[in-house]
């Protein structure tokens, strides 16, 4: 056995925040959430975020891999915020993308409410959805 087997063993392992037997807000192996967490692990997070949102991307839809790479960065992006199931009820859009009409998705996905409600990303992700690269990456 080692520390960590020891660890798992009397930690346990939790996937929802709980209270632990101090009242501490706790997840995972007993990790402490009111201490927060290092530079390092909020990125080693982003990247798992990230490879989950691309996988959730590939296996809903296989196509969007032969997009070009900032269509792919912003079907990313949309897919990180909306979840799978947000960025799926965007039907038209997706279609637009699939066909490689991106006039049409730009039209479709800024007529939603997720562009009203987060104006200035949404903005910078649609802008993604060309069939040139932005110029200087953001669509701007």
């Amino acid at each position: 056995m080692s520390i960590r087997d020891d660890l798992m063993r009397d930690e346990g392992l939790r996937l929802r925040p709980y209270k632990d037997t101090l009242g501490v807000e706790t997840i995972g192996y007993g990790r402490n959430l009111e201490m927060g967490i290092s530079q390092d692990e909020a990125a080693m997070m982003l990247d798992n975020d990230i490879a989950r949102a691309e996988a959730d991307l590939d296996h809903a839809f296989p196509w969007w891999r032969g997009r070009p790479d900032w269509v792919q960065r912003g079907m990313t992006n949309a897919c990180f915020q909306l979840g799978l199931e947000g960025l799926a009820t965007f039907r038209t859009g997706l279609a637009c993308l699939q066909a490689g009409d991106y006039a049409g998705a730009r039209t479709a996905f800024t007529d939603s409410l997720w562009a009203k409600q987060t104006p200035t990303r949404a903005a910078r992700v649609i802008a993604l959805f060309s069939d040139k690269e932005p110029i200087d990456g953001t669509g701007t």
